[in-house]
C-alpha cells in the first residue's frame, strides 16, 4: 500500500482504490473528484523479471523531478492535466501528480466497433462533432507549443452528457521546453521518424 503525499498531507493509496493501470503507472481514485496517476518504481511486481522497463522506470522517475514541476500552463481545459504534484513519504521526490477524475467516458477506439456505435446510436455527425472537438483541443494544444507524441485513440476520452464532450489524457508524456516525448504507439506512430519495430525511440 503506497503512502504518498499530496499537499503537505500524507495519504496512504489503497489497492481497492486502483482504477485504472498501465505500462507506467497506477492510477488511484482519492476524494473530491480526483485520481492519483503514481508512477510504477523499479522494484514494481508488474515490471519483476524485465529489465528494461525497470530501467524505462528509473529514468522517467529521474526526468519527471524537472519535467512535472514545469508542466506548461494555458492549455485547454479539456486536456486532463496535473493540479497538484505527488511526493514520497518524505516529501523529497515527485513520485507522480493529482488531476481530474473522468468518469462515464469511453476509450476513443469504441467508435472503431460499429457494433458499438450501432448500440449506443452513435451515427456519423455524432462523430465528426467528437472529432471537430478533438481539432479543437489539438490546436489549443499547438498554441502553447506543446506536442501530443503519443498521440493514439487510447489517450482520447469521450462521452455523451446533454453534449458530446471529450478529454486528452496521459498529458505528462507531451513534449515541452526541452521535454520531448519519447514514447510512441506502435500503431499510430510516423515511420519517418522513427522505427515501428523498436521497442524504444529510435530517430531515422
Amino acid at each position: 500500500m503506497p503512502t504518498v503525499t499530496i499537499n503537505g498531507k500524507t495519504v496512504s493509496l489503497k489497492p481497492r482504490d486502483v482504477v485504472g493501470s498501465g505500462g507506467e503507472a497506477d492510477i488511484y481514485k482519492v476524494t473530491g473528484g480526483r485520481v492519483v496517476k503514481l508512477f510504477k518504481t523499479a522494484n514494481h511486481a508488474d515490471l519483476q523479471g524485465n529489465p528494461d522497463e525497470q530501467e524505462g522506470a528509473r529514468r522517467r522517475a529521474a526526468l519527471m523531478q524537472t519535467k512535472l514541476p514545469s508542466f506548461p500552463a494555458g492549455l485547454p481545459p479539456t486536456v486532463v492535466a496535473p493540479t497538484e504534484l505527488v511526493y514520497d513519504r518524505d516529501k523529497r521526490t515527485v513520485v507522480g501528480y493529482v488531476m481530474p477524475f473522468v468518469t462515464g467516458a469511453e476509450l476513443l477506439k469504441r467508435l472503431t466497433e460499429r457494433n458499438y456505435r450501432e448500440q449506443q446510436n452513435i451515427g456519423i455527425p455524432d462523430v465528426l462533432k467528437i472529432f471537430q472537438l478533438l481539432h479543437e483541443t489539438v490546436t489549443g494544444v499547438h498554441d502553447t507549443d506543446v506536442v501530443i507524441g503519443d498521440f493514439n485513440y487510447l489517450n482520447v476520452l469521450f462521452k455523451f452528457d446533454l453534449q458530446w464532450l471529450m478529454w486528452l489524457i496521459d498529458a505528462d508524456s507531451m513534449q515541452w521546453g526541452t521535454y520531448p516525448c519519447i514514447a510512441f504507439t506502435q500503431e499510430f506512430v510516423d515511420p519517418l521518424l522513427c522505427n515501428p519495430r523498436a521497442t524504444s525511440l529510435q530517430m531515422t
